[in-house]
């Protein structure tokens, strides 16, 4: 049955993208916090495929995995401790009620699908989404350049004004050499 083996796949992508989030947020190296945060954009774009909404797959896939991780890896290169050693504990009641009720919504939501999957009789939540109206690629493309394309250009300036200002506050004052210093 196709719905599922939809469901199966939900499972596995979410909990690839659970995993990735947690790892994300749990390793002391900033690399690695970066690929795993990677492999949490892949997961949920993997989601957005399963779901049918291939337009939002693309855009996460070109969005935050192209830009936003290289902006990330960007960002690294000018830290200067990637290794995370200097950090203190990373437990504390602030982190563990964060997990607490990231499970608790975590939790909610499956249920929510699940019931709305099995025990009811009618169509699945994946069987309304194919009756939902279909929204093109040129539809969207025209909505942003035609009535939001100044918008749309306003937010470029500002992520580059704001790649050039980390840029400007990342870089160390150098002292000034004196002559006849080496």
């Amino acid at each position: 049955d196709v719905n599922i083996l939809m469901l199966w796949f939900v499972l596995i992508f979410g909990l690839m993208t659970m995993v990735a989030g947690i790892c994300a947020i749990s390793v002391r190296n900033i690399v690695h916090c970066a690929l795993f945060a990677v492999a949490f954009f892949f997961g949920v774009a993997c989601l957005f495929f399963t779901l049918r909404a291939e337009f939002l797959a693309a855009v996460q896939i070109i969005v935050y995995i192209g830009a936003i991780a290289i902006l990330i890896l960007f960002a690294i290169m000018l830290t200067h401790d990637v290794t995370g050693e200097a950090v203190g504990g990373m437990i504390h009641i602030g982190g563990i009620t964060g997990g607490v009720v990231a499970v608790a919504v975590s939790g909610s939501i499956l249920v929510a699908l699940f019931r709305e999957s099995f025990i009811r009789s009618g169509q699945s939540l994946v069987e309304r989404t194919t009756l939902a109206p279909e929204v093109g690629v040129k539809t969207l493309g025209d909505a942003l350049m035609t009535p939001y394309v100044v918008p749309f250009e306003v937010v470029s300036i500002l992520l580059t004004a704001a790649l050039v200002g980390a840029i400007v506050l990342a870089l160390e004052q150098r002292p000034v050499k004196k002559e006849g210093q080496c």
